[in-house]
């Protein structure tokens, strides 16, 4: 075969990685992988040359599809790469075919050249989610790193996503389960939560997007108590079992606030968390439309004259005294006056 190498355009790196995350539809993620990979490299004329009708021929009835790992750096959930690429092209061949291929990983991690050997997807698949980001030693190690290992366990849930939507048959439904356990419910009392939302509260956010995805595309049987919690963590809220409250005003109802509006409230939560009294030691609810704040004016029918209080009596004998001083002064002062003017006459 004259072309038998198919890679995308000359210059460019990666084949789905960045539509998977987005993808809903399957189909249109497979016509996407044969239309980036479809650019053939053999002959010179042909070097780079986009040829996706010979690309989709090829994949036609393929029955296998091998994908290799020589080291123990990376696996199959690390890097986004090989669900892109092995799970890409199990999605067009099945896109293509109408039956997805077996996967194989050409496992050569050892350094030992008669430990090598062939193994399936699904099985070189879990045991490195079991052995590394499922295992205690793993989590902490990574707790070591703070927002770094944060990141990581993030990130391999967003890669085992990658894998239930390109090639479901790989993955075991108990590795989402085991991952709720784990992360969420922290089953190695490792306090993963708190210190996630610590040191990365997006990685924790990531964590749960991941989980809720994979629960509502049929992935993973979640309990019913785990879609509340998720959408908590989601959004960046702590988890609560109870009930949403809400607020009613007149005609209209309004959810609660949100957990950081609320935290900065504490007195209007505090009185929330009060045990309501029984509905007959209940007041009768006024209308709001009638409420009105400040002071309260009442109308006085009373017929009798209003009296002015008079200052007290320890008041008034100084007041009394201090007038007839001035009284007497100006008096006298007036005398002398007359007294004067009549002395120039004379």
């Amino acid at each position: 075969s004259s072309l038998r190498i198919f890679a995308p355009p000359a210059g460019v790196y990666g084949a789905i990685e960045q539509a998977a995350p987005k993808a809903k539809d399957p189909s249109k993620l497979a016509h996407l992988y044969m239309e980036r990979l479809g650019f053939a490299y053999g002959h010179e004329a042909t070097w780079g040359t986009q040829q996706r009708q010979v690309f989709e021929e090829l994949l036609k009835g393929a029955e296998v599809a091998v994908f290799s790992r020589t080291g123990r750096l990376y696996g199959l959930l690390d890097t986004d790469h090989p669900f892109a690429w092995l799970g890409g092209m199990s999605l067009a061949i099945k896109q293509l075919s109408g039956k997805a291929p077996q996967l194989v990983i050409a496992n050569m991690q050892s350094n030992l050249p008669e430990q090598a050997r062939m193994e399936s997807a699904q099985r070189f698949l879990s045991r490195e989610a079991l052995s590394r980001y499922l295992h205690p030693a793993w989590l902490k190690g990574m707790m070591a790193h703070n927002f770094a290992g944060a990141r990581e366990m993030s990130n391999w849930l967003a890669h085992l996503g990658g894998w239930q939507l390109t090639a479901p048959e790989v993955v075991d439904e108990n590795l989402w389960q085991q991952a709720y356990e784990v992360y969420v419910r922290d089953q190695f009392r490792l306090g993963l939560v708190d210190w996630l939302r610590r040191v990365n509260p997006e990685a924790l956010q990531a964590i749960a997007k991941s989980l809720l995805q994979a629960a509502e595309r049929g992935a993973w049987n979640a309990p019913s108590t785990a879609f509340a919690e998720l959408i908590a963590l989601g959004e960046g809220r702590k988890p609560t079992n109870q009930p949403v409250p809400t607020i009613r005003l007149a005609s209209q109802t309004l959810p609660a606030p949100s957990q950081p509006e609320a935290a900065r409230r504490p007195a209007r939560a505090t009185r929330s968390a009060r045990p309501n009294p029984p509905p007959s030691a209940r007041s009768p609810r006024p209308n709001v439309d009638q409420l009105v704040s400040g002071i309260k004016l009442s109308e006085v029918t009373s017929s009798a004259p209003v009296s002015i209080p008079l200052p007290s009596l320890p008041l008034t004998v100084p007041l009394l005294g201090f007038t007839l001083f001035i009284a007497g002064v100006h008096r006298g002062l007036k005398r002398g006056e007359w007294r004067a003017v009549d002395g120039v006459r004379r």
